[in-house]
């Protein structure tokens, strides 16, 4: 559900654009409140689109040589609600032309777009004033709120029954054999604690590990890195992680099962963790602070952790050669700092600012641990080159390569994240990248 609103949010801003009056599309037809339009299939179906409506589309956008957005691609169906037109020329005026089955094109001016509805008050460089933005809209269906809202209950049951088998597996197969609490929430001790409990205003200095059943990879672990302050009594994550805390004494660790009803329920993290998820902390309450002391000793990290970042940017040169000299690398780098290592030359035209690139790439640390790919999950990282989404390597990079290209590639953190820590790959500030490039494609 979470991925579905969120869809529909962003596709309400994708969609809010306009036509001048003046302005006039080769081969589109201008229909009523100035929409431009061109009919490709007609299914039949007299039952248009209607305002309030659910549609199901594919749907892409893009400019002459660039292709912005392709619905193909996301992991869902693009699903939302038709809006009332915010002005003339709005596409939701368009979609009132269409039934399921149908196929249009629909062609806008593509600074309405990046001034109105990105907000921009500069256009991108790739950006042409006065230039065509078309629309490739197929409906696949169309529901009432009603019809909708049923279907969206009925999958996310089903959800809730699979989450609930996969925490029962999980049990199982860990032979857990601690009854549940009344909340649902299952508690186990893995280390004794002989401390007092957590009062309410306390602050729990913790260490913890989150996991999500049917998630294969951590959430969070900060085990061996700086402790974790949470006040108990204020909602913090998630009512089973309080309730947990107000079970534990000083100095326990225990494991907590927390079923999605105190949980995360229904609506999922962010994408990240699945509706009704089951979650699973391993907990330490190392110790119990005041706020006064928890204050004092966030200084003191903080003062720690900029003293930390200071001498991993003074390493970071030696870090480099030290790599350099391991891997017998020759090349010499960019005016930037930037090792571009050809691999396979690759076929055609270099990319350009602009062009839809999609890549394979393996990143690396320079001690040679993979700390990411996309062929772990089969499916390549696709973006605009010059739009900066990417890091400034990666768009000094890629000019170099051509399609089926290879390379591989030595980012120092100036070209990189820089100061940044990166938690979710395991990059501390100031550390260079390695990665493994394949350009599979570019579209102009």
């Amino acid at each position: 559900m979470f991925k579905k609103l969120l869809l529909s949010a962003i596709v309400i801003g994708l969609l809010v654009v306009s036509c001048t009056q003046n302005t006039k599309f080769e081969g589109f037809t201008k229909g009523t409140d100035n929409v431009w339009y061109k009919v490709h299939n007609r299914s039949g179906d007299t039952a248009k689109v209607r305002l309030n409506n659910y549609v199901t589309v594919n749907m892409r956008y893009y400019l002459n040589d660039t292709v912005l957005f392709d619905s193909k691609e996301l992991d869902d169906k693009l699903v939302f609600p038709v809006i009332k037109p915010m002005f003339q020329g709005d596409i939701y005026d368009g979609l009132k032309l269409m039934a399921a089955g149908d196929s249009f094109s629909f062609a806008a001016v593509a600074d309405s777009f990046f001034y109105k509805t990105a907000n921009l008050k500069k256009l991108p460089g790739f950006v042409t004033p006065g230039e065509p933005m078309y629309f490739d809209i197929k409906v696949l269906k169309v529901q009432t709120q009603k019809q909708y809202q049923k279907a969206e209950n009925q999958k996310l049951q089903r959800q809730k029954v699979k989450q609930f088998k996969l925490m029962a597996d999980y049990v199982k197969k860990n032979n857990i054999t601690t009854k549940p609490l009344e909340s649902g929430l299952i508690y186990t001790t893995l280390q004794k604690g002989y401390g007092r409990k957590p009062a309410k205003g306390d602050m729990c200095q913790v260490f913890m590990k989150v996991r999500a059943i049917g998630v294969d990879y951590d959430l969070y672990d900060n085990f061996g890195k700086d402790p974790l302050f949470i006040e108990y009594g204020k909602p913090f994550d998630t009512q089973g992680l309080m309730q947990g805390l107000g079970l534990m004494h000083e100095g326990e660790k225990a494991q907590l099962i927390v079923p999605s009803d105190i949980g995360i329920g229904r609506d999922g993290k962010g994408g990240a963790v699945p509706p009704f998820a089951t979650i699973i902390y391993e907990i330490k309450l190392d110790k119990l602070k005041t706020k006064a002391e928890v204050e004092k000793i966030r200084k003191a990290l903080a003062q720690k952790n900029e003293k930390k970042k200071e001498a991993l940017k003074k390493a970071e040169p030696g870090k480099i050669a030290a790599y350099i000299k391991k891997h017998n690398i020759t090349v010499k780098p960019t005016a930037d700092g930037l090792y571009y290592i050809p691999e396979k030359e690759g076929t055609g035209p270099h990319p350009e600012k602009g062009n839809t690139l999609s890549v394979h790439y393996t990143l690396y640390n320079l001690n040679d641990e993979k700390l990411f790919s996309t062929l772990d999950g089969g499916q390549p990282f696709k973006f605009v080159l010059g739009a900066g989404t990417v890091i400034p390597g990666w768009e000094e990079a890629l000019p170099m390569m051509r399609k089926n290209g290879k390379a591989k590639l030595i980012i120092p953190s100036s070209l990189g994240y820089k100061g940044v820590e990166k938690k979710a790959f395991n990059i501390p500030p100031y550390s260079p990248l390695i990665i493994d490039l394949t350009l599979e494609d570019i579209t102009k």
